[in-house]
């Protein structure tokens, strides 16, 4: 016959393993999501053969942040960027508006604010994807190249860098990762301060891409390791336009998760660093 310690013992290891097996089971979930994110990583040093072409730029304010840039995969069409959303007469358009109830969440981590942006814009058209399954699609991209995917060692690095440092993501990738989604969005260059008043009069958000904190300066440009020649700017990041007035215009950042207002002066001049580029989402999506 058994005598109690025995027993008490029996018991103790038969709990501990039912524990451990537990834990196994809750675990599994999270270390899948896991691999699945590092499957979309960067490979350690990929990127440190290339020197910079061209300077870091100036020392951030504490109040501003940088951003991301994304990848557009192999086979899939070029994305129209040139073509207005919504073509308006200026003097029709009313003197001042705002867009209500567009998402305004704060970035979670210091390179996601494209994709904070983009999911924004997307949520508000009633898709109910994160960020991580956007950034799913976009991935990173190891020539260095904001043009085709995420540039960085790690969504994590320090903001303001350009490659190989972490950098960002330009919008025709992330155009392409939200139509991936089953989201008709559209990548823009070269648009105008009318374009954008038309946009946003018709009750469509438009993200843009500047510097953090409205910054102004100027581009600067480095090699890929695909032999190409891109421009970009420290501290990329993305705003979204959510209303105007005769001073300037509303927008969302993402940095804090707040809306600000900008003068027109101000934000056209960082608008345009990077040629004017937008990212909008057809409004029959909604």
């Amino acid at each position: 016959m058994t005598n109690p310690a025995t027993r008490r013992v029996a018991w103790l290891v038969a709990a501990a393993a039912l524990l451990a097996l537990a834990a196994l089971v809750v675990g599994l979930p999270w270390r899948s999501a896991d691999k699945a994110l590092r499957r979309h990583a960067a490979p350690q040093g990929y990127a440190l053969r290339l020197p910079l072409v061209g300077q870091q730029g100036e020392a951030l304010p504490p109040t501003a942040t940088a951003t991301a840039t994304p990848s557009v995969a192999e086979g899939v069409a070029p994305l129209v960027t040139s073509t207005p959303l919504v073509q308006s007469d200026v003097s029709a358009l009313p003197e001042a508006t705002m867009i209500a109830g567009v998402p305004n969440q704060r970035q979670e981590r210091s390179l996601n604010c494209e994709l904070r942006s983009a999911t924004d814009l997307a949520a508000f058209y009633g898709s109910t994807f994160n960020w991580e399954q956007l950034f799913m699609q976009i991935g990173y991209e190891r020539s260095g190249d904001p043009n085709k995917g995420f540039v960085g060692m790690s969504i994590d690095d320090p903001p303001g860098g350009i490659f190989p440092a972490g950098y960002g993501v330009h919008a025709p990738p992330v155009a392409d990762g939200l139509r991936r989604l089953g989201v008709p969005a559209e990548a823009h260059r070269d648009m105008s301060r009318d374009w954008l008043m038309a946009q946003v009069a018709a009750g469509q958000p438009v993200v843009v891409w500047a510097r953090a904190g409205m910054m102004g300066g100027e581009p600067v440009r480095w090699q890929t390791l695909d032999g190409s020649e891109v421009v970009g700017v420290p501290y990329e990041h993305t705003f979204t336009v959510v209303g105007y007035d005769a001073a300037g215009v509303w927008v969302n950042d993402p940095t804090y998760g707040r809306t600000d207002h900008y003068g027109w002066s101000q934000f056209e001049a960082s608008w345009a660093i990077l040629g004017n580029m937008a990212l909008t989402i057809r409004r029959d999506a909604r």
